[in-house]
């Protein structure tokens, strides 16, 4: 940034920002509150001349390992102090950097994982739809330059964890077995084709009126 003065730098969060800044959170729990880490990090940046920075948050859902981003937990509030930041309010959130920390930033998302599977229940049906709707969200907010997924098929060293966030399945050499449901919608969510391969699992959990769920839907953007 010093040689080029519209590089763009960012400071890469995960989706926990307004926890308790104490050590039940930060030694129990193994996190930190990101939005205290930012505070601190702005104020450090203009006592040494008021560097620009842009922010890179990873929007995963609430609990982390439940895909259903549509169901709201009570970690998950409109406001600049919520607990974790996931699809749900991630359009309230790059509002809320931008009036605080200024105009001038940009807001991407460059990770969020979407689970097939939560404890012993199969959820690729609500895996296709979050996809699309997290994408949606993102995609239709002027405020987020960009949404990126997490991973493209399963791995081991998270599954054994509970983590099934790939659009493909894998076998236990992290070797491509077969496509999930997510893997369709992902490919067309946002051609011309979108409404085949996407309205069934929308209509399934968000019901009908994308325009309640999605705040600009436009899907001639898709044309």
């Amino acid at each position: 940034k010093s040689r080029w003065r519209n590089a763009r730098t960012y400071i890469s969060l995960d989706h926990n920002w307004g926890f308790p800044n104490t050590s039940e959170w930060t030694t129990t729990y193994k996190t930190y509150p990101g939005l205290y880490l930012t505070q601190d990090f702005d104020k450090d940046l203009k006592n040494q001349g008021g560097i620009h920075w842009d922010m890179a948050m990873h929007p995963y859902p609430s609990p982390e390992q439940d895909c259903k981003v549509w169901v709201r937990s009570s970690a998950v509030t409109n406001s600049g102090t919520s607990k974790q930041i996931t699809p749900l309010n991630m359009s309230y959130f790059a509002s809320y950097l931008k009036k605080t920390y200024g105009s001038g930033m940009h807001v991407i998302l460059p990770e969020s994982g979407l689970s097939s599977k939560y404890g012993s229940t199969n959820q690729e049906d609500q895996q296709a739809c979050a996809v699309a709707y997290s994408y949606y969200i993102a995609e239709f907010n002027r405020n987020i330059d960009m949404y990126g997924y997490h991973r493209e098929m399963d791995k081991s060293g998270e599954t054994s964890g509970g983590w099934y966030m790939g659009l493909y399945h894998a076998d236990g050499k992290d070797t491509y077995t077969k496509p999930k449901k997510s893997a369709d919608v992902f490919k067309y969510m946002d051609t011309k084709s979108y409404s085949s391969h996407v309205s069934s699992y929308m209509k399934k959990y968000l019901g009908t009126s994308w325009t309640s769920k999605i705040p600009g839907w436009n899907p001639s953007k898709f044309k």
